[in-house]
């Protein structure tokens, strides 16, 4: 049984919609849970990554510059939901990064990454840290100053001082 169309000119609607532009100011933070250090020890470096919106954020790239020889690379432990790059195996810090992305965050929230190291070598280790995203390269990021961040750790020798008398 077939229905004859009587009115053929109701069979379609069209609304206008305002599509407003993303609008949000992601930042990252670098700290070190020891400074400084002495030859041999771990130390883990925290990497904070925040959207303080008002919109979510998609498609982040954390890049860690590592710094050079002085900290040596052991490891890194993504959130939940995030992931890293593989690393080239022996990791060369002068000329490797350590890759990271994060699929997407709400307005409001943030999430961490673990990077551990291990030093090698005294002196002072500089570790840049940069984020990027869909939003960001696209310009909506009202304070781009904040997407790049540094952390200087010290490296040192440990020193065993022992005194002695010499009085007769």
């Amino acid at each position: 049984d077939d229905t004859l169309e009587l009115l053929a000119t109701n069979n379609a609607f069209a609304v206008d919609t305002e599509i407003a532009e993303p609008d949000v100011d992601i930042l990252v933070r670098k700290i070190d849970n020891t400074d400084p250090l002495v030859l041999g020890e771990e130390v883990d470096y925290t990497i904070t990554v925040r959207n303080a919106g008002p919109s979510a954020s998609q498609d982040i790239v954390i890049t860690d510059d590592w710094p050079d020889e002085i900290i040596e690379f052991v490891s890194v432990t993504p959130p939940t939901g995030g992931s890293c790059d593989a690393l080239p195996t022996p990791f060369n810090p002068v000329d490797d990064r350590i890759v990271c992305r994060f699929p997407y965050l709400e307005a409001g929230e943030e999430f961490d990454y673990i990077v551990t190291g291990i030093a090698v070598q005294k002196g002072t280790a500089l570790n840049t840290v940069a984020i990027s995203s869909a939003e960001i390269e696209g310009g909506f990021d009202r304070l781009d100053g904040n997407n790049v961040t540094e952390e200087n750790t010290t490296v040192r020798t440990r020193t065993d001082v022992e005194v002695t008398s010499k009085i007769a």
